[in-house]
């Protein structure tokens, strides 16, 4: 610790410092060794050189992943419109969906009948009939507390 030129104690480094300025604005600028601005140039290239290389290995990582992502895009798109495609295929043809439906010609009467404006219930009971499980559910369902049950009167 030493007394500088503009008062206080400050360190021998900020002293030294301090009297540089004052004879630069003094004296004018002074001339820089060469030796000491080559050393900085070599470590300022040096790491420019370091930073490009990084840059230019980002860029590749990036390039990279977007080609990865474009192939699998692509590839998404092309399984895509196959599946649709497959898809409506198979719907276009009523035969091979009831055959893989497993769905019999009374079940599809019975869901014209139901879908019909007037309603014909001596129709509805025989398919209702010869459908066993159909049958069972109703009964249970018409049969069930909560089918019973009445909203209270006021």
């Amino acid at each position: 610790m030493a007394i500088s030129v503009a008062g206080g104690v400050r360190p021998g480094k900020i002293i030294e410092i301090e009297h540089r300025l004052y004879q630069q604005l003094i004296l004018g600028k002074q001339q820089a060794s060469p030796t000491l601005l080559d050393d900085l140039d070599i470590e300022l290239e040096a790491d420019a050189h370091k930073l490009e290389v990084e840059r230019e290995a980002i860029l590749a990582r990036l390039m990279k992943q977007i080609q990865a992502k474009e192939v699998f895009d692509a590839v998404s798109l092309q399984l895509h419109e196959t599946v649709n495609n497959a898809i409506e295929h198979q719907l276009a043809s009523p035969a091979l969906v009831l055959a893989k439906a497993d769905i019999n010609e009374s079940q599809i009467l019975l869901l014209e009948l139901l879908l019909a404006k007037n309603l014909d219930a001596t129709r509805l009971r025989p398919l209702i009939n010869n459908l066993s499980w159909l049958c069972r559910d109703l009964t249970n369902m018409v049969n069930s507390p909560s089918f019973r049950a009445r909203p209270p009167e006021f």
